[in-house]
């Protein structure tokens, strides 16, 4: 479970948390539809109604008197972020509204100096500074390093350029289709088959990814632009380190366009932000007992997935009212 998160909190943090958010998407060009869906996405995982006619404007010291703790007050600036992106559009008077709080407050959001850097024309200094604090550099690179040193880090990073394959490593994925129908190992090997993934130890596959793709497996998300966003949004349910990273990320790409981790896998997308699915999944998340990207899955391959998930706590996937693009 992740260190800290807005469920089943009083109802006066509520209120500060949507009026916050609705204070950053008013700012710039009125409320737009998508921002309007990501409050009541954000009131429905709070557990009330948006009270449209309540949400006044509220400085940072009020607030601050409700929000005492400073993890939650780390959670509302990210959240007012993820509410920053939805019209597309990075505006300076939506940011100033978020500095304004963050200054006064404190936090040090590195996420927040990206989107100045983007605005300020810096997006190759945003991307590698994305790349820099994500999953890649803080944890792939930093773990391959602490364990083989140079020889480590090119295994890690040689497969991006089709380089260093490893046959036995491909097999040892290979083989999870050989296990029954319905295991969580053969689920993997018929995901990364059915999409062309390649595996780890072939050209272009990557061991640190699967843990990424065991994620999809478990929550049942799509690998489609939404479906991604959908499962950054479960990822960031249960993440104990950095639970924003991913969902920012794949915000810019899939929900703006912009390529802040490349844009050779889906291309570039707009408008894949869907906050009721996102909202949805965030809750899945939070429910999951362990964080699946710490998780040895390797234990479970030949159970049955319905199985694994009900012991981790994954609760199903139940379909959204009146969506017919929630076909999964």
């Amino acid at each position: 479970m992740p260190t800290t998160s807005f469920t089943q909190v009083p109802p006066d943090v509520a209120n500060v948390v949507l009026r916050c958010l609705r204070m950053v998407a008013v700012a710039s060009r009125g409320l737009a539809e998508s921002e309007s869906e990501l409050l009541a996405a954000a009131a429905s995982v709070l557990r009330v109604k948006v009270p449209h006619g309540e949400l006044e404007p509220i400085e940072p010291a009020a607030a601050g008197e409700v929000l005492a703790d400073d993890a939650h007050r780390t959670r509302l600036i990210e959240v007012m972020m993820l509410m920053a992106l939805m019209d597309q559009t990075i505006d300076p008077e939506e940011l100033a509204v978020i500095d304004r709080f963050a200054k006064a407050w404190s936090i040090d959001e590195p996420r927040l100096k990206n989107l100045h850097q983007f605005i300020d024309g810096h997006h190759m200094r945003m991307k590698l500074d994305l790349l820099r604090r994500g999953f890649f550099g803080t944890r792939v690179v930093k773990e391959a390093w602490e364990k083989a040193g140079l020889k480590g880090v090119w295994k890690a990073i040689a497969p991006r350029f089709g380089m260093a394959t490893d046959p036995d490593l491909a097999w040892k994925y290979k083989q999870l289709g050989l296990l029954p129908e319905g295991t969580l190992g053969r689920t993997y090997w018929e995901h990364c088959t059915e999409r062309r993934f390649a595996m780890p130890g072939e050209s272009h596959g990557f061991e640190w990814q699967v843990v990424h793709d065991i994620g999809h497996i478990l929550g049942d998300h799509g690998t489609d632009p939404t479906g991604e966003i959908e499962q950054a949004a479960f990822e960031a349910g249960f993440m104990r380190r950095d639970p924003f990273f991913l969902i920012f990320s794949v915000t810019m790409m899939f929900h703006l366009g912009v390529p802040v981790l490349g844009d050779d896998y889906l291309g570039l997308h707009t408008g894949a932000f869907d906050a009721r699915r996102a909202a949805r999944a965030y809750e899945r998340g939070l429910a999951t007992k362990v964080d699946i990207t710490e998780w040895d899955f390797w234990p479970h391959v030949a159970r049955p997935l319905d199985e694994v998930r009900a012991e981790l706590g994954i609760p199903p996937r139940a379909p959204l009212i009146d969506d017919e693009r929630d076909d999964r």
